[in-house]
């Protein structure tokens, strides 16, 4: 089973962990990303990943204080690295501060370095045909190649880490019924001692994990004295974390030329390296690969201070408490413990799709062809294709494209104008029936007047010629509603030109004053007649202009003022559309959230609540915004306000 997992109340979906996952074992299902637990190599490289701090470790401190409690030796087996972890403490303060928690023996992992190295040495010898070799101490390292390159299982070394190895040792001095806990800043740790070969270590903490702890326990390291570790002793095994030194030297001390090996570490090169040896491109009879670009950058470090403070405070430590007088002599004391172990294959096969199956994908994504592919990396890949690949691998998903979730956001958002458009339509059909009947009506009556006239031989040149004026004039009040209506409901783009503001608000409220009419509310003009003209989307800005006033309107069911005034700021930069009523006004808690899609105080089927998030937006590009006042009871003015 996978020890991360991902916090969805915390994740972000920004998609660099799924990108840079090296076993492919993030995927993002219905817009979550989540861990694959089979494909997973515990490399923790997701932890420091995350901005959001959604991946975390599974946390076994509770297991190990429950160890505490029965009465069993539980042994700590301490990586060299804690010097760079708890840089603000004396070295030998640690080894006090795990005593205190409970620890009977706080052992060196270190020591479990110096017989697995002595182990690699004996295995070089005595198997020289063998090519190449691969250290086997990296947990990752190994999980990698049993699950992404079989083809070199072969070539890893059947030799348990150093942590196994003094695991091994522990469980060797104090008996099996001891409990080892290793402590360091390795995730992959938690994985390798599930392994049936690995069986001698029984918990794995982080140096996070240790930490909460001893905040826990309230331990005070002021308060601490300085305490050496327990046999057995350690001495140059300490700089293993240093990357390029120890397992080398190793190989050179088993007779193979310096030449002849290969040290490299770090997310990308590790597996730069292993798919080169897999498909023979590289030749090399011993190579070293840590998946961390050295220990003492490992993904729960836990330390803010530089690689380089790292590596100096470690070989401090090293130089001044090794004793490698008690370390040749423990190493003797337990060079009969066997440190072999095996590896299998365990292959994990992701699927490689088809060029066809690519462009499909891409195609679904409006990029049918290399030019039009967008390589922004917003997915969290590097290219376009290799994120279609990934979604036919059952990765990731489609909708991870930001600029085609954007192309669909803008379609939708230009729906959801266009439907708050004919909502409001939608509320003034029955007085647009009435303003188009009445013209009509009239226009009915004058032609059956006309024609009573013909027939009866009663023809007025001048008073006929005045009747047909009226009907046209009546015609043309149809027709302008009608255009009013063409214009508001169809959906355009912004297109900007010179607008008079006074004649848009004119126009607005000639179109409303039947529904002022009949909602009993009594229309009051008051324009700047200087006002200039501007540089606007006039049937935009009309939509804005209906929306407020309609609003004003209905916010006055038992009658009221609405009253428009149009004018210039003091600065002489700004116009001003000010739309104020008498109505029922706004509770205090609903005012942040008026510009908010979808929320509405109107009754069922009045509203959708798209109105005034659609006027602000239109607003907000033409370089404007909308200031609200309101007072429970008293009434509500909403200003637009638009560059001069």
């Amino acid at each position: 089973m996978s020890i991360a997992f991902i916090r969805k109340g915390r994740c972000k979906r920004c998609y660099n962990c799924v990108r840079n996952c090296p076993a492919k074992a993030i995927r993002v299902k219905n817009g979550q990303a989540e861990i694959i637990d089979e494909r997973c190599v515990s490399c923790g490289f997701c932890v420091p990943l995350c901005a959001q701090k959604a991946v975390e470790i599974r946390d076994d401190t509770a297991l190990v204080e429950r160890m505490f409690t029965e009465d069993r030796i539980v042994v700590a087996a301490v990586s060299s690295t804690f010097p760079a972890a708890f840089n603000n403490i004396k070295p030998l303060q640690f080894p006090s501060a795990l005593r205190s928690l409970g620890f009977k023996y706080v052992t060196e992992t270190s020591f479990g370095v110096q017989i697995a190295a002595r182990a690699y040495t004996l295995y070089i010898k005595e198997n020289p045909e063998l090519t190449p070799l691969i250290s086997s101490a990296c947990p990752v390292i190994t999980k990698l190649v049993e699950k992404y390159f079989p083809s070199l299982v072969k070539s890893l070394m059947p030799i348990v880490s150093p942590t196994v190895a003094m695991g091994r040792v522990i469980k060797h001095k104090y008996g099996n019924d001891a409990k080892v806990v290793f402590i360091g800043p390795c995730v992959g740790k938690k994985m390798e001692i599930l392994d049936e070969d690995c069986e001698s270590v029984d918990i794995c903490l982080t140096y996070s994990e240790i930490r909460r702890m001893f905040d826990r326990n309230g331990i005070d390291f002021s308060g601490l004295p300085q305490a050496d570790f327990d046999a057995p002793f350690a001495s140059l095994g300490r700089s293993y974390p240093i990357m390029g030194g120890y397992w080398k030297n190793t190989a050179v001390a088993a007779g193979l030329p310096e030449i002849q090996t290969l040290v490299t570490g770090g997310r990308k090169k590790s597996i730069d390296v292993l798919s080169s040896l897999s498909k023979g491109e590289l030749s090399v009879p011993f190579v070293d690969i840590l998946f961390c670009e050295e220990c003492v950058n490992g993904p729960v470090m836990d330390t803010e201070i530089s690689t380089f403070e790292r590596v100096k405070l470690i070989r401090e430590f090293a130089s001044f408490i090794s004793n490698p007088t008690y370390a040749q002599r423990d190493i003797l004391l337990y060079r009969n413990i066997p440190l072999n172990r095996s590896f299998k294959s365990n292959l994990i096969d992701l699927p490689s799709p088809t060029e066809q199956q690519i462009r499909d994908v891409l195609a679904e994504l409006d990029m049918p062809s290399a030019e039009e592919e967008r390589n922004c990396g917003a997915c969290g890949y590097d290219t376009c294709r290799e994120k279609a690949i990934a979604v036919l691998q059952g990765i990731a998903e489609k909708d991870m494209c930001l600029p085609y979730l954007m192309e669909q956001l803008q379609s939708s958002y230009k729906t959801l104008v266009h439907l708050e458009k004919m909502a409001s339509l939608g509320q003034m059909a029955a007085s647009i029936v009435h303003q188009i009947n009445n013209p009509i009506h009239g226009v009915l009556t004058y032609i059956r007047l006309l024609l009573k006239n013909l027939n009866e031989g009663r023809i007025d040149p001048s008073k006929f010629e005045q009747r047909l004026l009226i009907i046209e004039e009546e015609l043309n009040k149809c027709c302008n509603i009608t255009r009013s209506l063409l214009e508001t409901s169809r959906q355009a783009e912004l297109r900007l030109r010179l607008t008079d503001v006074n004649k848009l608000v004119g126009y607005v409220l000639e179109f409303l004053k039947y529904e002022a009419k009949l909602a009993n509310v009594q229309l009051v003009k008051l324009l700047d007649s200087s006002l200039q003209m501007t540089n606007a989307d006039p049937d935009s800005l009309q939509q804005v202009f209906n929306n407020l006033a309609l609003n004003a309107i209905q916010a006055m069911p038992d009658g009221g003022i609405l009253t428009v005034s149009t004018f210039i700021d003091k600065g002489g930069q700004r116009m001003a559309i000010e739309f104020e009523d008498t109505g029922c006004g706004i509770a205090k808690e609903n005012m942040k959230k008026l510009f908010t899609p979808f929320f509405t105080t109107k009754e069922k089927g009045k509203g959708v609540g798209l109105g005034l998030a659609v006027c602000q937006n239109i607003i907000k590009q033409h370089g404007g915004k909308i200031d609200v006042e309101s007072e429970l009871g008293k009434g509500s003015k909403f200003t637009v306000w638009l560059k001069c």
